[in-house]
């Protein structure tokens, strides 16, 4: 092969890196501020209770608003109130992490726990759900309250 050729390859190959990485960029910004401040409270959730697939998402109802949280552990938990506790510590940090305009109309979270064994020829797995009621959120300042 000549060694143009294999530079004319090189040079078509950096331009489309170069191309790729730009529309990555675009793409990153393209995503609204409210889905940003949700990864990211989920990636710190992840990181704060070491827990896997952490899943964050509003639902609306007809009641109003509920904030569903989903996550996996490989920590069974030794008791049901032990798990109910540390769902309700999900519940709460992911509650302070969010923004406020993420809060409003939310009347109830959601928390679904997973747990999959990591080890052993038969891996156990069971699902546990709860939901958590959020305080009210103070009246904004310089505004009426409803």
């Amino acid at each position: 092969m000549n060694s143009k050729y294999a530079m004319m390859i090189v040079v078509l190959g950096g331009f489309g890196l170069v191309g790729l990485l730009l529309a990555s960029i675009m793409g990153l910004n393209q995503i609204p501020e409210e889905r940003k401040a949700i990864i990211r409270t989920s990636v710190e959730l992840a990181d704060q209770f070491k827990v896997e697939e952490v899943v964050i998402a509003h639902r609306t109802e007809d009641r109003g608003r509920s904030l569903r949280i989903s996550y996996q552990t490989t920590d069974r938990g030794p008791t049901m109130d032990q798990q109910r506790e540390e769902m309700e510590n999900v519940a709460k940090f992911a509650w302070e992490k969010l923004e406020r305009r993420e809060k409003e109309d939310v009347r109830t979270v959601e928390i679904q726990r997973k747990y999959r064994s990591a080890r052993g020829c038969f891996r156990t797995h069971s699902v546990n759900n709860h939901s958590w009621e959020p305080p009210p959120l103070p009246p904004m300042r310089g505004r009426p309250s409803r």
